[in-house]
């Protein structure tokens, strides 16, 4: 079984030509007279794929066993590598392993760019994402092995949380055991057999996509899918 990577993908609200990115990143190039910036590998009409780099020095202040005291220089570096795409003439960002917060990269970007965007994170609904899995002629064989769901009425001032754990499948058997109008989905975690491979996939309706590299081209299909909607 092959590593995870966790994935996010966002909506730019505004469309791009991607020459124009192209140029843009360009001239925000990392290197070591900038310590924040781009590195782009490669590049075509529609999509780029590049990595966002920080450099960041942290002066550490250190005691000796004699009590006296020295500054050190720690180098530490944030960097996730990403790609822009065009689809139905609309731009998406997909990146790969980033941090909780990407207060730093949209402001680099939009300071490459000359004016400031929004970016939307695309939450999938699990319900139907398993639909999807379900459906797919791609996938010989899957189990849902956990899921998480939360907001499960108990009373008119009371609400619960459940975590299902399965062999077989967790989601149905939530389904079939229980007759909850009102609940929230919020991570389904699969076990996933894909072109003679098994996989995993950890879903959350947050956004956050966890699975294993050779299930990102199934990935995509499903975003594109629900873009489509």
């Amino acid at each position: 079984m092959s590593k995870l990577t966790k994935l996010k993908f966002f909506k730019f609200q505004k469309s791009f030509n991607i020459n124009t990115l192209v140029n843009a990143i360009n001239d925000f190039q990392y290197n070591e007279q900038n310590s924040i910036g781009f590195d782009i590998s490669t590049y075509d009409s529609t999509s780029i794929n590049a990595r966002f780099i920080e450099k960041i020095k942290v002066m550490e202040v250190i005691t000796n066993p004699y009590g006296e005291t020295e500054e050190i220089e720690l180098i530490r570096y944030n960097s996730f590598e990403f790609e822009i795409f065009v689809f139905e003439k609309v731009n998406y960002l997909k990146t790969y392993n980033c941090p909780r917060s990407l207060k730093k990269f949209v402001e680099h970007f939009a300071n490459a760019l000359s004016y400031n965007f929004s970016l939307n994170v695309i939450k999938p609904n699990i319900d139907k994402f398993y639909s999807f899995i379900r459906e797919s002629n791609e996938i010989s064989r899957f189990n849902v092995t956990k899921l998480n769901v939360s907001s499960i009425p108990l009373s008119e001032k009371s609400n619960a949380k459940m975590e299902i754990s399965s062999i077989d499948n967790a989601y149905s058997e939530f389904k079939n055991n229980t007759n909850y109008n009102n609940y929230v989905i919020e991570k389904i975690k699969l076990r996933i057999r894909y072109k003679n491979e098994f996989s995993v996939a950890n879903i959350s309706s947050s956004g956050s996509f966890e699975i294993s590299e050779i299930l990102e081209d199934f990935l995509n299909t499903y975003i594109l899918s629900i873009e489509e909607n």
